[in-house]
């Protein structure tokens, strides 16, 4: 955690210039895996976050890392716009991610985004496809009729949620 939380200062820290009109993506992955693991991680789960001076009120959990992020994108890299990223793969249901994002504390970063894909593009087009890449759930990409799933209406009512 230690080395997580200095090298997002120094990121957030560079000259303020840099983010100047940037959205900037707060640890993506970890929120999706946090939320979506087969151990179902609770947002009380332990983290020291209080090693860093500048988050040394926080709770030591995960909530204190979401906390601590942001507080020190605001603090050191206001000029961007920070973000979590919440994924429709990170739990059961988009309810279940929803709650998760919530008790973590998502809502007081600048903006939150839900990814559309679980995978990169790239990952479903190799030949012969990695087993982590193998889907059977419908088609890959969305198309231009919005026929097919999932679709483009499908991810907006689960945005909306």
């Amino acid at each position: 955690m230690y080395g997580l939380l200095v090298e997002h200062k120094a990121a957030v820290s560079a000259d303020r210039r840099i983010w100047q009109g940037r959205l900037v993506n707060l640890e993506p992955d970890f929120w999706g895996y946090a939320s979506g693991s087969r151990i179902r991680i609770q947002p009380s789960l332990r983290a020291l976050v209080t090693i860093n001076p500048d988050c040394a009120s926080l709770s030591n959990d995960i909530v204190g890392v979401a906390g601590c992020l942001i507080k020190m994108a605001r603090q050191y890299g206001a000029a961007g716009l920070h973000r979590l990223s919440t994924f429709h793969w990170g739990g059961d249901s988009v309810a279940e991610v929803v709650t998760f994002m919530q008790a973590v504390g998502a809502q007081h970063a600048d903006f939150i985004v839900m990814q559309t894909m679980d995978r990169d593009a790239g990952c479903f087009e190799i030949n012969p496809q990695p087993s982590d890449c193998a889907r059977g759930d419908g088609s890959w990409y969305w198309t231009r009729p919005n026929q097919t799933t999932p679709n483009f209406n499908q991810h907006l009512a689960n945005v909306q949620q």
